[in-house]
């Protein structure tokens, strides 16, 4: 008897880690999380075959949700377009689509609606002081901080806080340039730690190395 109570939970233990991979490993979409899978045979006898996204879990309150997403649909296609992988999904284009779904062996299309991709925006940068981020940086500080650096942007050595302010004006990205005097190349570690501290939520880091 314990012996049966053990392998049970031995049981549980390996579909709950099976679970949760297979959601971890799933893409969202419309709120609901979906995967590449290899159809079920039921599907086949519709001509249906191959690898197809396959819903997984839906979320509440989701747009998915409340077009009445299942577990176990599979999508076919989009627009009459056939759909072989989750990238076609991700990257469709704002508006309203026809969505083709296998659900329980019949053939439905749904219409969904994406939404606009929001992109941060950005501050257009000239000689106009008022379009540049309020962010000043000693040089001094950096220095005795890090390490007397020199830093590079579009071909051409500047100072630090010249270098950040060209990068934080593009709104998405930075790059931040550090040399190391004790090698041929860029510190990267160097530049992670400056990078980190000075611009807290954003992500972008090209180190290139100063020879």
């Amino acid at each position: 008897m314990l012996n049966s109570l053990k392998f049970s939970s031995i049981i549980c233990l390996l579909i709950i880690s099976c679970v949760s991979s297979e959601v971890n490993a799933s893409t969202n979409f419309l709120g609901a999380q979906i995967d590449i899978k290899s159809v079920p045979t039921s599907a086949w006898r519709i001509g249906i075959t191959g690898f197809k996204p396959i819903v997984l879990i839906v979320n509440e309150k989701t747009q998915a949700k409340q077009l009445g997403f299942k577990p176990g649909d599979i999508i076919i296609g989009v627009d009459g377009i056939e759909i072989k992988s989750i990238n076609e999904l991700i990257n469709l284009t704002a508006g309203t689509h026809k969505l083709k779904m296998l659900r329980k062996n019949s053939l439905e299309e749904i219409p969904i609606a994406i939404e606009e991709k929001k992109i941060a925006p950005k501050i257009v940068r000239d000689n106009n002081e008022q379009n540049m981020p309020q962010v000043k940086i000693n040089d001094e500080v950096l220095e005795n901080k890090y390490g007397k650096s020199e830093i590079k942007n579009k071909s051409k050595r500047v100072r630090y806080q010249q270098c950040m302010d060209n990068e934080l004006a593009n709104g998405n990205t930075y790059e931040y340039y550090v040399n190391n005097p004790n090698s041929r190349g860029g510190d990267y570690g160097r530049a992670q730690r400056i990078c980190d501290e000075q611009f807290e939520n954003r992500t972008g880091i090209a180190i290139e190395r100063l020879y």
